[in-house]
This record gives structure tokens, C-alpha cells and sequence, in this order.
């Protein structure tokens, strides 16, 4: 069996030139035209929920940390400072034993995971908060 020359062999899809498509559907010169699922006269999706960017460049250092606990307790800063470093060491201690914490103003405090390097140690911890509701008060307070 011997095989024609060298003529290049066409397909009838790629031969026939394709006309303009319309939104929802796909039309072909010399066809009728077909119904895609891309129907694009529905209802727009709308967003419902917006999401705030979180500012993480703002942390509490001692300094600060001292000066709202001094102005809350009313005692002075020289009287909190050596209370706030014996608390954080206390709960760094804990951390470092693989322990949660559950501390109510604070919430629950949960190592996920952590990692010992030549300088220290990483540690993922997830902070669970409850939200506050407000308690409503009698008529006559107020």
C-alpha cells in the first residue's frame, strides 16, 4: 500500500473560519449557533464582608506596658515595674514547659508549635478570646 504526496491534510473544524462570539453564545460561520453555560445577564455577585487590615507594626514594649498598669492601678510605675517582669517571667517560664495558659482578662493561650534554635526558641501560640457582652443595667442606675 503506497501513501499520496506530500499534501498537507485539513480538517474540516479548522478550515472553517469562526465568526464573532455574542456573550452566552458560541457562534461558527455555516453552523447554528450554541447555547454555552456562560450566561452572563444574572445577578452580579456582590461583596458582603469587607476585611480591615491588621496593624502589626504597633507593639507594647515595658515602658508603655508600665505606665497603663501604673495608671490603672493607681500605683506608681516604680511599684509596678518589678510585679510586670516577675508576671511575664512566670509566664514565659510556662511557655517554655509546653504549657497553655488561661488567663480570663487575656483568654485561653495554646502552643501550637514550637522550635529550638542555637539562639533561642520559636514558638506558634493561638490566642482564643471571649467577646464581652455588655451587661445590661437596671432602670434605676442610670
Amino acid at each position: 500500500m503506497t501513501t499520496s504526496t506530500n499534501t498537507p491534510v485539513r480538517s474540516k473544524i479548522a478550515s472553517t473560519p469562526v465568526a464573532k462570539n455574542t456573550p452566552g453564545k458560541l457562534a461558527v460561520a455555516g453552523a447554528e449557533s450554541v447555547k454555552t453555560d456562560l450566561d452572563t445577564t444574572g445577578p452580579v455577585p456582590a461583596v458582603t464582608e469587607t476585611l480591615q487590615p491588621v496593624v502589626t507594626n504597633r507593639q507594647l514594649r515595658n515602658k508603655e506596658l508600665a505606665e497603663r498598669v501604673a495608671e490603672r492601678t493607681g500605683m506608681s510605675k516604680a511599684q509596678v515595674k518589678p510585679i510586670i517582669a516577675a508576671t511575664l517571667t512566670v509566664i514565659g517560664d510556662v511557655l517554655a514547659e509546653n504549657r497553655g495558659l488561661i488567663l480570663p482578662p487575656l483568654g485561653r493561650v495554646k502552643l501550637q508549635r514550637a522550635k529550638g534554635l542555637a539562639d533561642g526558641r520559636v514558638m506558634t501560640l493561638k490566642l482564643r478570646q471571649k467577646t464581652v457582652v455588655p451587661t445590661v443595667s437596671d432602670e434605676n442606675d442610670i
